[in-house]
C-alpha cells in the first residue's frame, strides 16, 4: 500500500465559520484552553479497539449531556477512521462529520465505546475514507457494512451444495446410475456452483458505483436552470450535487449513482457497476436451486425403481438412510420462492425501464419516465448491458492514484463528472 502524507500546512483553507472563543472560565472545560485549528485542520486517528461494531457520539456541545448530531460508526474487521479536527478544547475535538460539525470526546473515547484515538501524519487513504464500506488494499474491493448478511448468503449458496456433493452424490451406486452419468452429474453441479460464487463475490466485492464526498468548503448548487429538476438534489451529507437517479444509502453512508437498493444479503449496494453481476448472480442461484432439486428427486425415481419393495417401505427406507439429500432439496425449496420472486421483480423491473428504489417511491406513478423506451427495447437495452456492456469507470480510483494533498479534498474525493 502507498502511503500519503498529510501535513498540517497542506490542508485546505476552511470557509467555515469559527467557533467563538469563550471566557477562561468556560474555556478550562477539560483541562485545556482553546485550540483553533481551522486554517490548518489535524488529522487524528479513530481506531475501535474490538472488532464489535459500535457507535462514537458528535455531541453538539463539548460535554458529555449535549445534544447528540451525528454518529461515527466502524467500519467492517475494525478499519480505523481519520478525521480532520478544526479546533481543540482539552480532550474535545471539533469535527466534520455526515455534512455537519460536532464534538468528539478523544480523553474518554476509550472507556465509553471502546475506540482509541491518537494524532496522525501519514494518512491511509482507505481510513481517511468517511463512508462505511471496507476498502481493500489499494481500493481493489468495496466491502459492504452488512458482512453478517454476505457470510449469510454464502452459507446458503454453499451448505445445500456442499451436501449433495457428498451425500447425494457420494457414488454412482448412491444415485442408482452408472459412472458416466454420475460424472456429468457432478461436473455440472461444481459448474453451477463455481458460477454462482463467482458472480456472488462480484456483485458484492466491487465499487457499486460510489460518489466521493467534497469537503467542508464545497458550497455545491444545482446548475442554472435546473433548481426544478425533480432528479437533481443536494446531498447534505456528502456536500455535492446527486446526479439523476442517485441516492445516498444510509447503510453505506455514501451517495450512490444509479442506485437501486441496498442488499443485505449482498451486504452491499446495487447500483450502476454491480447491478449486472447482481442479476446474473440471480439467474445462476435459481440454476442451483433448481439442479439441486432434480438431483434429488432422480436420486428417489433410481432407487424407487430398483427397490422392487412397496411405496409406503420404500418410502419409509429412504426417509431413515437417506436425511442428508432430502435436507438439503428441502433448504432448496424453501429459498426457491423468494429467490424467484426477486428474479421475477427484477425483470419486471427490465421491461419497464425503472430501478427498485424508484419503483418502491412511486416516482413515476403520476409524471412520465424518460427512460422506457418500449418493453421490447427496454429488454433489449438490458439484455445487452448485462451480457456485453463495458463497466463504468469507478470513482475511487483516484484516490489511490495521487497523494492526498494534491486532491481537491481532504477526503480525496474526485470532482463529479461535469454538467453539459
Amino acid at each position: 500500500m502507498r502511503e500519503q502524507e498529510l501535513t498540517t500546512a497542506s490542508a485546505p483553507q476552511l470557509d467555515t465559520p469559527t467557533r467563538p472563543r469563550e471566557d477562561d472560565d468556560d474555556a478550562s472545560d477539560g483541562g485545556s484552553d482553546v485550540e483553533d485549528m481551522t486554517s490548518a485542520p489535524v488529522s487524528y486517528r479513530f481506531a475501535p479497539a474490538r472488532l464489535r461494531r459500535r457507535h462514537v457520539p458528535v455531541r453538539q456541545e463539548p460535554d458529555a449531556q449535549a445534544r447528540c448530531v451525528a454518529s461515527i460508526q466502524s467500519k467492517p474487521f475494525g478499519q480505523a477512521r481519520v478525521l480532520n479536527a478544526y479546533e481543540r478544547r482539552g480532550g474535545w475535538l471539533w469535527v466534520w462529520w455526515d455534512g455537519r460539525f460536532g464534538w468528539v470526546d478523544s480523553a474518554s473515547i476509550y472507556e465509553q465505546c471502546g475506540w482509541r484515538c491518537a494524532l496522525v501524519v501519514n494518512v491511509d487513504p482507505r481510513e481517511a475514507w468517511p463512508g462505511d464500506n471496507y476498502l481493500g488494499r489499494k481500493g481493489r474491493f468495496v466491502l459492504g457494512p452488512d458482512t453478517s448478511g454476505f457470510a449469510a448468503t454464502n452459507a446458503m449458496t454453499s451448505v445445500p451444495t456442499l451436501v449433495v456433493w457428498c451425500a447425494t452424490l457420494s457414488s454412482p451406486g448412491a444415485v442408482g446410475c452408472s459412472h458416466t452419468t454420475w460424472l456429468m452429474l457432478r461436473a455440472g453441479l461444481l459448474l453451477i456452483y463455481a458460477t454462482c460464487m463467482g458472480l456472488l463475490w462480484r456483485a458484492a466485492l466491487i465499487d457499486p458505483g460510489v460518489i466521493p464526498r467534497n469537503p467542508p468548503d464545497a458550497k455545491p448548487s444545482l446548475p442554472p436552470g435546473c433548481e426544478d429538476a425533480p432528479d437533481l438534489k443536494i446531498c447534505h451529507t456528502c456536500n455535492l450535487v446527486r446526479p439523476a437517479r442517485s441516492k445516498h444509502c444510509g447503510s453505506c453512508n455514501n451517495c450512490v449513482e444509479l442506485f437501486d437498493h441496498h442488499c443485505p444479503w449482498l451486504g452491499t449496494c446495487v447500483a450502476k457497476r454491480n447491478y449486472a453481476y447482481f442479476a446474473l448472480f440471480l439467474n445462476a442461484e435459481v440454476s442451483l436451486i433448481a439442479y439441486v432439486m432434480a438431483i434429488t428427486a432422480f436420486r428417489l425415481v433410481l432407487a424407487f425403481q430398483n427397490a422392487g419393495v412397496p411405496a409406503t417401505q420404500f418410502e419409509m427406507e429412504e426417509l431413515q438412510e437417506a436425511p442428508w439429500p432430502l435436507g438439503a432439496a428441502a433448504v432448496a425449496a424453501g429459498l426457491a420462492f423468494p429467490v424467484v420472486s426477486l428474479l421475477c421483480f427484477h425483470l419486471r423491473l427490465a421491461a419497464i425501464a425503472q430501478t427498485t428504489n424508484e419503483s418502491v417511491r412511486g416516482v413515476y406513478r403520476h409524471a412520465r419516465n424518460s427512460n422506457d423506451k418500449g418493453c421490447r427495447r427496454n429488454c433489449a437495452t438490458s439484455i445487452a448491458a448485462t451480457l456485453r456492456g463495458p463497466l463504468p469507470p469507478s470513482r475511487l480510483e483516484p484516490l489511490f492514484a495521487r497523494p492526498c494533498a494534491g486532491q481537491s479534498s481532504s477526503y480525496g474525493a474526485v470532482p463529479a463528472e461535469p454538467w453539459p
